[in-house]
């Protein structure tokens, strides 16, 4: 009964063992199996991704024709250039992308594929897991980015032009300026570059460009709005050759723009003066003479000019008077110019611009200052020149001249008187004085007369008959008298005259003494 009991428990103790035996080689089949069909496949394992595009499950060659589609849709995309209006849209295609690191399937493919069952099984269910993210690396021509943005360089880079100005028909004429823009090459491929690094959308960059403001643009024209100094002279009509050096000078003066600090330096507007650019012969003075010379009426233009920048406040930097008074403006008010010895400068001490227009009307001659006028509208500027001294001419400088009989003479120039004169300017406001101001000093010399006095002996030979016509000879005598008779009336005429004009001087200056003193009083 014992051995029967013990037969039985060996029986169910082999069962048993058989049973756990068959269980862990079905158990280790089937494990088997599972792993090995996880472990050994051509696909790529699950839990590695592409730019965020799972890979597992696809083989190699499935996965190089996704890598393929990323590059076909990067190239449907575009870049998208802009500046203000301007667009310029650019496929993507034509940068040529390309995948550089498509060796990155290679590698994950052979993730759970190296090594013992065990190793790579671990490996696998490791990533799927954790799962591992992969980057494609994406190239593009840079070539052509550097052909595009030099037809834009070529398309951005624009000079400025300054508006351009004009006076016609007694109007301002205002042409627009022109914006200029540069192009800043580098700083819009490194846009370009940062913007396309992930080139899975379209993008748009704005160009680097510069705006390049014109110096003189119409908002700053505009300030050209009226005439804030104007002054006009006389001149004679008739004297045909001087009025044509009037209008041709004046021609060279009108449209002058002074902007803020500029200069206008009245010889280099005119000159040259000479007959190649249009001037004629008419009087001029030398040397406190008068004489022809080509470009005659000159200083009457630069005179006009100079009391009309006056008017305006402009800054005189250099001006000159006349060696004698001239008939067509006060003394203390001319400004005379000579090539390479004087000069009429005046500075746009304003901070807009300035234009000038100079031109003839009838027996006129009119210069013009054009600009804002910023002064006060209740303030009168008055010029007066006061004279200073007045100076008595030398004595005559006597020719003898062996062309004229004894007695005759001919006065070649007269004798011109001179003074010394000083210009102010008076400030009104309200018709009550402000201010006086010295404007500048002037000096005419006094030139002396210039006599011709004849020193030909009468001929008697030559003139009477022989001794045998006494009658004639005694008529040649009277005559001779007679002649000697009206040069003693002239001289002492002459002597009358000098001593009316010295007395008429003398008047002059007292008056003058005493307006001024008057002016003195008034200002203390």
């Amino acid at each position: 009964m014992e051995q029967m009991k013990n037969n039985q428990t060996k029986k169910i103790f082999f069962t048993i063992t058989i049973g756990v035996i068959i269980f862990f080689a079905v158990f280790f089949i089937v494990g088997y199996t599972y792993v090995n069909s996880s472990v050994d496949n051509d696909t790529i394992s699950e839990g590695i991704f592409i730019n965020n595009i799972s890979m597992g499950g696809y083989t190699k060659a499935e996965a190089y024709e996704i890598i393929d589609e990323i590059v076909e849709e990067i190239k449907n995309n575009t870049l998208t250039l802009y500046y203000e209006d301007y667009t310029e849209e650019i496929p993507y295609s034509a940068l040529e992308f390309e995948i550089i690191n498509k060796e990155i399937i290679d590698d994950i493919f052979r993730i759970g594929k190296e090594g013992n069952l065990l190793k790579r099984y671990r490996e696998i269910k490791n990533i799927e897991k954790n799962t591992k993210q992969y980057e494609l690396e994406i190239n593009y021509n840079e070539d052509n980015i550097d052909t595009i943005l030099e037809s834009l360089k070529n398309h951005f880079s624009i000079n400025p032009k300054n508006a351009i100005i004009q006076r016609i028909n007694n109007e301002f004429v205002i042409e627009e300026e022109t914006i200029g823009y540069e192009f800043e090459y580098e700083a819009t491929k490194e846009k370009i570059r940062s913007s396309i690094l992930e080139p899975y959308e379209d993008v748009e960059v704005e160009l680097v460009v510069n705006e390049i403001i014109p110096d003189y643009t119409k908002a700053y024209y505009e300030q050209l709005k009226e005439p804030i100094g104007m002054f006009s002279t006389s001149f004679n009509i008739n004297d045909n050759q001087r009025t044509l050096n009037l209008k041709v000078g004046s021609s060279k003066i009108t449209g002058t723009l002074l902007h803020p600090n500029e200069v206008i330096s009245a010889i280099d507007q005119l000159g040259p003066i000479n007959s190649e650019n249009g001037y004629h012969p008419a009087p001029i003075i030398i040397n406190g003479r008068i004489e022809d010379g080509v470009g005659g009426g000159v200083c009457q233009i630069a005179t006009t000019l100079y009391n009309a920048a006056l008017l305006a406040e402009l800054e005189i930097l250099e001006r000159s008077n006349h060696s004698m008074p001239v008939s067509y403006i006060e003394k203390g008010k001319d400004a005379a110019v000579a090539t390479g010895i004087l000069d009429l400068k005046i500075k746009n001490s304003y901070e807009f611009p300035i234009y000038i227009e100079s031109y003839v009307e009838g027996n006129k001659l009119y210069a013009i200052v054009y600009g804002m006028e910023t002064r006060n509208a209740n303030q009168e500027i008055v010029f007066e020149p006061v004279l200073i001294e007045a100076i008595e001419p030398p004595p005559a400088n006597i020719i003898k001249d062996d062309t004229l009989f004894e007695g005759e003479k001919i006065e070649e120039q007269k004798a011109i008187r001179g003074y010394k004169v000083k210009l102010y300017k008076h400030i009104y406001q309200n018709g009550e004085i402000l201010d006086t101001q010295l404007v500048n000093n002037s000096t005419y010399r006094a030139t002396p007369a210039t006599i011709r006095i004849g020193t030909k002996k009468q001929n008697q030979n030559s003139v009477t008959p022989t001794s045998s016509n006494p009658v004639q000879n005694d008529d040649l005598k009277e005559n001779q008298e007679e002649k000697k008779e009206i040069i003693q009336e002239d001289n002492k005429e002459e002597d009358n005259k000098r001593e009316e004009t010295i007395h008429d001087l003398v008047d002059e200056i007292l008056q003058s003494l005493q307006s001024r003193d008057e002016e003195i009083n008034d200002l203390e």
